[in-house]
């Protein structure tokens, strides 16, 4: 696997039980599906990680868009929790998601300030709403994308009907 700015191979670290690919050059880590979850389970294991790996260089920097280090799907940029600053790339196609030098360390100051906040039912309403807005979003691309797969493949069959076989036929 390669990072998406840098274009060079990432290095495998293990960290909170988990096997993560790192940049050694922009120091931007890969989780594939479910293991940020792992790191962040652990007390302090995001700002622990960000500390653990350093960068070594300049990368190229991100471009236009970057593209998934599994399976070159485009990276779709979202922000973590729905409400904090820290804004990460997802693949769709996967599930994993790239994380920049340093951004893990504004996970966790973001993760320690919702814990220790009490919240208002204002601000709770607030985020249910932001959430139930984001799942909605992600769901309606799922549909628009499957109704273009149905109309594609509808176009390229032409239907003819027999009389009393009512059949298919492909071109």
């Amino acid at each position: 696997m390669n990072c998406p700015d840098c274009r060079v191979e990432l290095k495998r670290i293990e960290h909170a039980a988990a096997h993560l690919d790192a940049c050694p050059i922009c120091a931007g880590i890969w989780f594939e599906e479910d293991e940020i979850l792992t790191v962040q389970s652990v007390q302090d294991g995001l700002r622990s990680l960000d500390q653990k790996v350093q960068p070594t260089g300049f990368g190229r920097g991100q471009g236009p868009f970057r593209l998934c280090p599994m399976c070159d799907s485009p990276l779709i940029r979202y922000r973590y929790l729905y409400t904090s600053n820290v804004e990460l790339d997802g693949c769709d196609s996967c599930g994993g998601c790239w994380v920049e030098n340093g951004e893990l360390s504004a996970m966790q100051e973001f993760l320690f300030r919702e814990r220790t906040e009490a919240s208002s039912p204002a601000e709770m309403q607030k985020l249910l709403i932001g959430m139930l807005g984001a799942e909605r979003a992600k769901n309606d691309a799922k549909a628009r994308e499957f109704q273009q797969s149905i109309k594609s493949a509808l176009r390229r069959r032409q239907y003819h009907w027999w009389i009393g076989y009512g059949q298919l036929k492909d071109d």
